[in-house]
């Protein structure tokens, strides 16, 4: 909801580094893990009000899980310590941003390579439709979609296209399977056109 639901799929197109915003974005809007604008998918810690993106906080409290095996939300009170201020919390403590909070970052511009800073309500339209950025912009052959070069492995990653890595597999499995037998093929092709030893005879 929110934010979360109108710029979701921004994460693929633009990098949210605080450099490529034009005026100074408020600390308080900044993950400290990974150091971008919290554009997409941000949650905050109600205990002490730290932001951060979703995926970074969620894959920090992961690696910090004594049972690595099980969601999440399966240990609701597993405890955990803030990366910023190291003060406890637990899953329920991650909340939505609040609708102050949300304004703010609709309200933040994007400075595009064409020098032009964009509201973040217009940025998908812009950056599509502007000559110098849709240069850094590759199309993912699996859903077609335009996605920012340098993040396109991080793409594939989560690829909505369903079974896409399942069905990549398996070409490589039939082409395996194809070149054993064109394989076995030649080689009994090449034994049977070798001549066999016979003994020489005399009169």
């Amino acid at each position: 909801s929110g934010i979360n639901a109108e710029y979701g799929d921004m994460d693929r197109l633009a990098d949210y580094d605080s450099k490529n915003f034009p005026e100074d974005v408020d600390g308080k809007f900044i993950c400290t893990i990974c150091l971008d604008v919290v554009i997409v998918d941000p949650y905050v810690l109600i205990t002490c009000e730290h932001m951060f993106c979703g995926h970074c906080i969620k894959e920090w409290m992961r690696e910090n899980l004594s049972q690595e095996s099980l969601p999440l939300e399966s240990h609701p009170h597993e405890s955990y310590s803030c990366p910023n201020c190291q003060q406890r919390f637990t899953y329920s403590h991650l909340q939505l941003p609040s609708q102050k909070q949300i304004e703010y970052l609709r309200n933040l511009s994007f400075k595009c390579e064409c020098h032009s800073p964009i509201k973040l309500a217009e940025l998908e339209k812009h950056l599509l439709g502007c000559p110098d950025y849709r240069k850094k912009l590759v199309t993912c052959e699996h859903c077609a979609e335009p996605v920012l070069t340098t993040k396109l492995q991080e793409h594939l990653k989560v690829c909505p296209v369903p079974d896409w890595k399942t069905n990549f597999a398996n070409s490589l499995a039939r082409v395996s399977t194809v070149a054993r037998v064109s394989t076995g093929a030649l080689r009994n092709r090449n034994n049977r056109g070798r001549s066999t030893p016979y003994a020489r005879i005399t009169t």
